[in-house]
């Protein structure tokens, strides 16, 4: 198990190429950024489990003495860097290729018999090295796939109404926005949800046609003027005891999921574009009727695709509100009965109100909390399952 840290380091040493490091550099920052972002988003547990005597039963007293108790355990970061090692040795030296996967194999199979691991964090583990290895190509699917949305625009006469496909990711955001909140506030606020949906749609409107009009721009209502109509509906609501905390956390939970899908409809009418980039980095507009062909006038120049970029930082924001939404702050892998037995468990309670603390950060777009705890703090010192919300 303690050989995977040699392992590691020889992966580096084996990189002949300034390529070689790059790639080992990117496989690990992804996988890095991806393993912490998994441990605040699903936070399993592992509690280390058997004990040994003599020399070996002090180095695992070691490895232990971290005082995680089994936190950030799935993916494990152990398999992860055994697999990152075997790669890039059986690379530099492709003869002794079925050695060095045997030694990295053997690692991963300590992870259990130690009684470091859960079986669930093994393959958690090889599943984040295969994305760090080729996060070059996933990346290339998405840009591929963003600037085929981009290139998507159609529009439908009806008379004199034009319909616009972007219209369609527009309702997708509201429609899911709508079933998240109401889902997160127990279905119990929709009057106010109606209030605030119908002051974002008139605040949106009055932005875009009176302070921001402009017949280049082609649309009839503005982003800003839906957040600030959304908070001057939350505050009538306010006033009128329709709701609280609670669903004003409830609409920061939401606000990330609602916009990334909103963001779509930017790929397609081509605003909140970024600037000129390389060809391997960017995604080209080819039509004629979006901004960045018509104002822009970046026609067949590859642009950085900043609206991608923006649906994973509120896709990884919404999955980290997603955990405080389910009610239970932390779900635990037991030994109790194998490495694989599952029960979930709570932290006690906090002291600062956690719906408040999800509220006040409302403005800025979903870096709000959702807490549904089920049970108190005697429930879960005694570990008894704590009931989930799930959305």
């Amino acid at each position: 198990y303690s050989s995977g840290y040699a392992l590691a380091l020889l992966s580096v040493l084996a990189c002949r190429t300034g390529s070689d490091v790059r790639r080992l550099m990117i496989t690990g920052r992804v996988g890095t950024a991806v393993g912490m972002w998994c441990y605040l988003a699903f936070p399993l547990i592992a509690p280390p489990r058997g004990e040994l005597d003599g020399f070996f039963g002090a180095w695992l007293d070691l490895e232990r003495a971290d005082g995680l108790a089994g936190r950030a355990a799935c993916p494990s970061f152990h398999v992860f860097w055994a697999c990152v090692g075997a790669w890039a040795l059986a690379r530099r030296w492709p003869r002794a290729e079925a050695l060095w996967w045997l030694w990295g194999a053997a690692v991963i199979a300590a992870c259990v018999t130690t009684g470091m691991h859960a079986l669930i964090d093994l393959p958690a583990g090889v599943a984040l090295f295969a994305l760090g290895v080729n996060a070059g190509r996933v990346w290339a699917l998405a840009r591929a796939a963003s600037g085929k949305i981009a290139n998507h625009w159609r529009e439908w006469r009806i008379g004199p109404v034009r319909v616009l496909v972007h219209a369609v990711y527009a309702f997708a955001a509201a429609f899911v926005g709508a079933l998240v909140i109401d889902a997160l506030s127990g279905g119990q606020h929709r009057p106010a949800l109606w209030v605030i949906a119908l002051c974002g749609l008139l605040g949106a409107g009055v932005w875009g046609q009176v302070v921001e009009y402009s017949g280049a721009l082609a649309r009839p209502f503005g982003y800003y003027g839906h957040v600030i109509g959304c908070l001057l509906g939350l505050g009538v609501c306010w006033a009128l005891g329709l709701c609280g905390w609670t669903f004003a956390a409830a609409l920061a939970c939401a606000a990330p999921l609602v916009q990334s899908l909103g963001r779509v409809r930017c790929l397609v009418n081509g605003c909140c574009h970024g600037r000129p980039c390389g060809h391997a980095h960017g995604i080209v507009y080819t039509g004629d009727r979006s901004r960045v062909a018509r104002l822009a006038g970046l026609k067949g120049v590859p642009i950085h695709p900043t609206q991608t970029y923006s649906i994973i930082a509120n896709l990884a924001a919404f999955g980290l509100q997603r955990r405080r939404a389910r009610g239970c702050g932390r779900r635990r892998i037991a030994h109790a009965r194998g490495p694989v037995a599952v029960r979930r468990g709570a932290l006690p309670r906090r002291a600062a109100d956690p719906h408040r603390q999800g509220a006040a950060l409302l403005p800025v777009a979903g870096a709000g909390e959702r807490d549904a705890w089920r049970g108190g703090a005697g429930d879960a010192v005694a570990g008894a399952d704590v009931a989930w919300r799930r959305l």
